[in-house]
């Protein structure tokens, strides 16, 4: 006997066939009870599994053959689902209340006990003998997730107390272990439990009939096991079953909501199957969805850390990665007790800055040392996902869908912020920035399968696990700061991460997409540091064509610089470009080409000792005022002095306080181009001798360097005719600087304390090079 089943059509008195969903056919005989899984098919007749031992009784489309049976009972048991996926035996035997009677005797008009197979029968859903359904089929309606979708568990985003949970804060304890000289940038202790970033709920959204009194909610593996589930993000109690929570009627459905929390997710990411049990309908129903539970996560890698051009792919930090970052919530103080109090110690994954041999410019071939960003690559994980996975996901789709779709894409935006709060931020002229890259929209591409359903596999796939033209647009590696880096790629195989960012944390299978961050001015390479921020939001399309966005979040890092050393082939190259560029100034042809390069590199030495970043450590230094110093950050001098030749520009310049060689580059120019304009113009071209004396260019190199910290050396003396030494009262406040920064050894005041000038400057006293 052949089976159908029919359910009430849209007009009063209709019926229409109830179509590709499961049936449960149970039957005992001798005392034991056995249940069929079926299949109905577009004419609601009841299909069961080929039985070919190549095809997987899951797949719904492999049940193609007729279900026939002979009736010699009284009582069928019947009951329906509409998952993608058939409801474990095992959850069917324990809810007997789940199976509908259908008596024989109401279903055919004669009372025989026995119907031959090739007859047929029609049954209703619901059955006449039972108590009508409020609404049929279909009495629990999901809105989300979407069936054969990907169910997105993330990650919490780190609060301010992740940062500094168990670190001293502004206290004198602090600073003994910073002042201890082993506690910066060493690695840092893994925050408590309750302040770690956990899981996010997954929601489960839908409705039931206005008559349900409750709606209970169980999570099954691809085995049919019930999975271990929380309460809340932080409970340690388990269940297997969670209360949804009923919102008031609206006509004559009642919304519902639940919140699920995994035990222990990443053990189970794979195919689940969502089962919802309203309470209070009669007959009782089971409604069931299947989707992929998956994490999705980002991170940042420098690739740099595992090859100097960026060839191969830079280690994933974690939390045990983080180490302690000292900075200030507010600079400058009055007080050494104020700027203690803004001390602040954070744990955080750090990246450095790195020096590479290179041209000095386009049109330049002069090889120098320049610095460099990191290397950084983006990675977006889907874990627990693979090509084997992938593949059976999209079967699915192919065969489940009613378009068939044999693509599936996954769109992403990526954007790095940086910031930092220099050391006199505080003040109305100090430096701080904020700058997103790129600028402006964040950076957006697609990454896309291809199904080929006739082999059941991913089309496009490499030998190494990537997917060839995977990615929209197609990515470019940066021309800096090599030209063969690697690009990014999308990976189906060969790729494995761990979930989340905890010590001991699983490692899965992922499909890892990249990114190439970098970090430019209208793709030109720049330098910058300070707190980094990845931010990351993805676009999951379902199969209703709801498209539902994800923010993911990492914790904020920090970006450090690297000293270069004494960098004379900068400064060489510089002064050389700007002497060539200006031979026609008497100004400039005044000092020889090495005076000028001598004069810059002490200039620079003197003022950081060929520093673009503090390598004294954070500390709590005064210049009046009580300033925060922090370690491997760009260097610091009151009033507003940032970086190799402490260049004083408030507001500072982002390419100055960051990059050493703009700042080299800039502190020749303002030697040969600002200073020595300004000393040139204070008389000197009015007193020039023919030819230029060695005299002449010791005063003009040691008024150069003065007007480099601030104020004036000399004087002409109308009188003597000649210039002599008579400091200006800005000069006297720092009346050593030439000394120091010339090596000579001038005594402007005698052995009472009282100034020696105006005196003519000795040639024992002549600067280098002059």
């Amino acid at each position: 006997m052949r089976v159908y089943i029919r359910i009430p059509g849209q007009q009063a008195g209709e019926t229409a066939p109830y179509a590709n969903v499961w049936a449960y056919w149970r039957e005992s005989e001798s005392g034991t009870e056995t249940i069929h899984t079926l299949r109905t098919d577009n004419d609601g007749m009841f299909m069961k599994f080929s039985g070919n031992p190549d095809h997987d009784p899951a797949h719904s489309w492999e049940y193609t053959e007729t279900f026939t049976e002979v009736i010699s009972t009284a009582t069928i048991f019947i009951a329906f689902s509409q998952g993608s996926k058939p409801l474990p035996v095992a959850l069917l035997q324990n809810m007997p209340d789940f199976f509908v009677e259908y008596p024989v005797q109401e279903i055919l008009e004669d009372e025989i006990q026995c119907i031959e197979t090739d007859q047929t029968f029609t049954l209703t859903w619901p059955p006449p003998s039972v108590v009508q359904l409020p609404s049929s089929p279909g009495t629990v309606q999901i809105s989300n997730p979407e069936p054969l979708s990907l169910w997105p568990l993330r990650w919490e985003e780190p609060t301010d107390a992740y940062y500094t949970d168990g670190l001293d804060q502004g206290n004198a304890a602090l600073w003994a272990q910073i002042n201890g000289g082993n506690y910066e940038y060493q690695p840092s202790a893994a925050p408590s439990a309750a302040i770690r970033p956990v899981e996010t709920e997954l929601p489960i959204e839908g409705d039931v009939p206005s008559q349900a009194t409750g709606v209970r909610i169980q999570i099954l593996d691809s085995q049919g096991t019930a999975l271990q589930l929380k309460q809340n993000a932080r409970e340690t109690s388990t269940v297997t079953e969670i209360q949804g929570v009923l919102q008031p009627v609206s006509g004559t459905r009642r919304p519902f909501r639940a919140s699920i929390f995994f035990n222990d997710a990443s053990a189970h990411f794979g195919w689940v199957k969502i089962v919802i049990i309203p309470d209070g309908i009669n007959p009782q129903q089971i409604f069931d969805i299947d989707v992929y539970l998956c994490g999705i996560q980002s991170t940042i890698v420098n690739d740099t850390e595992s090859n100097a051009n960026g060839q191969i792919a830079g280690p994933v930090h974690t939390g045990p990665d983080e180490v302690h970052v000292i900075d200030f919530n507010n600079s400058p103080q009055n007080s050494q007790n104020g700027i203690t109090a803004q001390t602040r110690c954070r744990r955080m994954v750090t990246f450095c800055h790195h020096n590479r041999s290179r041209a000095y410019s386009a049109t330049n071939a002069t090889v120098v040392v320049r610095p460099e960003m990191p290397q950084w690559m983006a990675e977006f994980h889907i874990v627990g996902l693979d090509r084997t996975t992938l593949e059976n996901f999209l079967l699915y789709r192919y065969n489940l869908c009613a378009d068939n779709p044999t693509d599936f894409s996954i769109q992403i935006s990526w954007q790095i912020e940086l910031s930092w709060d220099g050391p006199d931020s505080g003040q109305a002229d100090g430096y701080r920035y904020t700058a997103s890259f790129p600028a402006g929209n964040a950076y957006q591409h697609t990454a896309r399968f291809i199904y080929d359903a006739s082999t059941g596999q991913l089309t496009n796939v490499t030998a190494t696990g990537t997917i060839t033209n995977g990615l929209t647009p197609a990515p470019q590696a940066p021309n800096f700061p090599v030209t063969n880096r690697r690009r990014a790629s999308l990976w189906v195989e060969n790729r494995r991460r761990v979930w989340g960012r905890q010590q001991g944390a699983r490692q899965c299978n992922v499909l890892l997409i990249e990114w190439q961050p970098s970090i430019d001015n209208n793709n030109d390479e720049i330098i910058r540091g300070g707190d980094g921020q990845l931010r990351c939001t993805t676009a999951l399309t379902g199969d209703s064509g709801t498209t539902h966005s994800y923010d993911i979040y990492i914790p904020r890092f920090r970006v450090r610089g690297e000293n270069p050393g004494q960098r004379n082939d900068i400064i060489d190259a510089a002064v050389t470009e700007y002497f060539n560029n200006h031979a026609t100034l008497q100004r400039v042809t005044a000092l020889p080409l090495a005076c000028w390069q001598e004069t810059c590199r002490l200039l620079c030495g003197h003022e950081t000792h060929f520093h673009q970043f503090d390598h004294r450590g954070s500390g709590r230094r005064k210049y009046g005022i009580y300033y925060g110093h922090e370690s491997m950050m760009p260097i610091f001098g009151a009033p507003h002095g940032y970086g190799y030749g402490q260049i004083d520009a408030p507001p500072a310049d982002d390419n100055i306080v960051w990059d050493y060689f703009e700042n080299i580059k800039q502190s020749v120019r303002v030697v040969m181009h600002d200073k020595s304009m300004a000393a040139w113009n204070n008389e000197l071209h009015s007193h020039v001798p023919n030819p230029v004396t060695q005299y002449f260019r010791a005063v003009y190199q040691r008024e150069i360097v003065r007007r480099y910290n601030g104020g004036s050396e000399f004087n002409w003396s109308t009188a003597n005719n000649r210039w002599e030494i008579d400091p200006s009262a800005a000069a006297v406040s720092n009346i050593q600087y030439c000394n120091n920064a010339l090596g000579t050894s001038v005594q402007y005041y005698n052995a009472s304390g009282n100034p020696n000038w105006p005196m003519v400057l000795t040639s024992a006293n002549y600067g280098p090079g002059v």
